[in-house]
């Protein structure tokens, strides 16, 4: 027997043995009251659950912002920790400037 007779052969016996299976459009089916509420109540179950972890996120999300806002307020309280704090800041905008003046100012120089 040969590879293509072998398909020929398989195709015949799936196509008789599947005959009699009608096609999904002639079924008719209706689900068991005992099925309809345990998918409600699954269905419940699964929006509360997606619901609550949302809240407990944003609960969690606005309880760090808020401990961050309490950690900064108490530290700028600390005259030695803000003065660091405020050097640092002009230090650094300082130094953004001088870069910035410095990157712009000869195309200034070369427009005029």
């Amino acid at each position: 027997m040969t590879r293509d007779e072998a398909k020929k052969a398989f195709r015949e016996v799936t196509s008789e043995e599947f005959a009699d299976i009608p096609n999904e459009d002639e079924i008719e089916y209706e689900f068991s009251d005992e099925f309809n509420k345990k998918m409600e109540s699954y269905f419940e179950r699964v929006e509360y659950d997606s619901t609550h972890s949302f809240s407990k996120t944003k609960g969690t999300v606005l309880t760090i912002i808020a401990v961050a806002i309490i950690l900064i307020s108490v530290l700028m309280s600390i005259s030695s920790v803000r003065e660091s704090v405020v050097d640092f800041f002009a230090e650094k905008i300082d130094s953004l400037s001088a870069a910035i003046f410095e990157v712009c100012s000869p195309v200034k120089m070369n427009m005029l």
